[in-house]
């Protein structure tokens, strides 16, 4: 599909991916995937029916995520983590991929993005990997790194010092891992993220400046998360 520029080329592969969960080589090419969706004339009929009701569900105004590549995110929309990395160009659907840490360093386009669930069970998340995360303001989010990063990792001089170097923090908020409904929650894209202050030694707590402000409702979510 040589027609579509690298945006449009990911953005219907995250669709796809969505759509159709497909496993390592179950589609040779994206267009072998769309001609698989173009067969199931249901799925097409309900998506054009759910065209309008999702349009009707917009909660909140989203803005480009404002990252100097071709990136078809907002800031302020949701998405699940097959997207967000689909939209990074990382997953396919040809080659899906899934990460099971709450950190992926996109090394094309220097970016750090950090997958964040503040209501943190017991039986998703051992006492390691409940991290101390939640918003401080509607635009100020702390933020645990990893329990294995000191302050003198490279790792941890990255998020210090990446103004300078020219990298860039993404983060990806969600709730919890599941609602109510047992559902995997999508995460809300808040946004470009700069660095701000950092304490202790290991794990590192570090305060990000959001460069959108979380709208009211859902500091206000975010906020009682953790209360």
């Amino acid at each position: 599909m040589g027609y579509l520029n690298t945006s449009d080329h990911r953005s219907l592969s995250s669709l796809l991916l969505t759509l159709r969960n497909p496993r390592k080589n179950t589609y040779q090419s994206l267009v072998d995937a769309l001609t698989d969706l173009w067969r199931h004339e249901a799925i097409r009929i309900e998506l054009l029916e759910l065209l309008d009701i999702l349009d009707g569900r917009i909660a909140h105004l989203n803005t480009p995520l404002g990252l100097p590549y071709d990136i078809p995110l907002r800031a302020h929309a949701t998405y699940r983590q097959e997207e967000i990395l689909s939209a990074f160009g990382v997953s396919t659907v040809t080659n899906p991929a899934r990460i099971q840490a709450g950190v992926y360093f996109h090394q094309k386009t220097q970016t750090d993005l950090l997958f964040i669930t503040l209501e943190k069970s017991e039986k998703y998340y051992s006492p390691t990997t409940r991290y101390l995360d939640y918003a401080i303001s509607d635009n100020l989010f702390h933020w645990e790194s990893q329990a294995s990063t000191s302050v003198a990792s490279e790792t941890a001089q990255r998020y210090f010092n990446h103004e300078a170097r020219g990298s860039n923090v993404v983060l990806f908020i969600r709730r919890a891992r599941q609602d109510a409904w047992h559902r995997t929650m999508p995460y809300f894209c808040a946004g470009t993220a700069k660095y701000v202050e950092h304490r202790s030694e290991r794990p590192v707590q570090i305060t990000w400046r959001l460069d959108h402000k979380l709208p009211g409702d859902v500091f206000g979510e975010y906020r009682a998360a953790v209360a």
